[in-house]
């Protein structure tokens, strides 16, 4: 399933699968609902870069294809471009939640 970018600083295009299964579900589920708080010290803040680096490694695992301006074609955690913070976060965020209607099946066309 290919889905157009929102993001102004990465537009182009990313390949979902139609399907995850269950190793990506699972890493899914512990990245998007994990509490992100969890791995800071109580009273220190949480920067969005924290959840980013959970999500992250799930996405690129998950991700078939990568054609975004910016972007390597391949990206892995040490070469995928994450500034500026706010439009890497905007991707991450993105695909996320792209991740997440495939999760709650939100993505199956109706049976008419």
């Amino acid at each position: 399933m290919k889905i157009e970018s929102p993001v102004k600083k990465f537009t182009g295009s990313v390949t979902l699968p139609d399907f995850l299964n269950i190793g990506q579900v699972r890493a899914f589920e512990d990245a998007y609902f994990g509490d992100p708080n969890k791995v800071i010290r109580e009273g220190e803040r949480a920067f969005v870069s924290v959840s980013d680096e959970k999500m992250l490694p799930v996405i690129l695992d998950i991700v078939l294809e990568w054609n975004l301006e910016g972007q390597p074609e391949q990206p892995t955690l040490e070469t995928v471009v994450m500034t500026p913070q706010n439009a890497g976060h905007e991707l991450v965020s993105w695909i996320g939640g792209e991740l997440f209607k495939l999760w709650r099946g939100e993505t199956d066309i109706p049976n008419d």
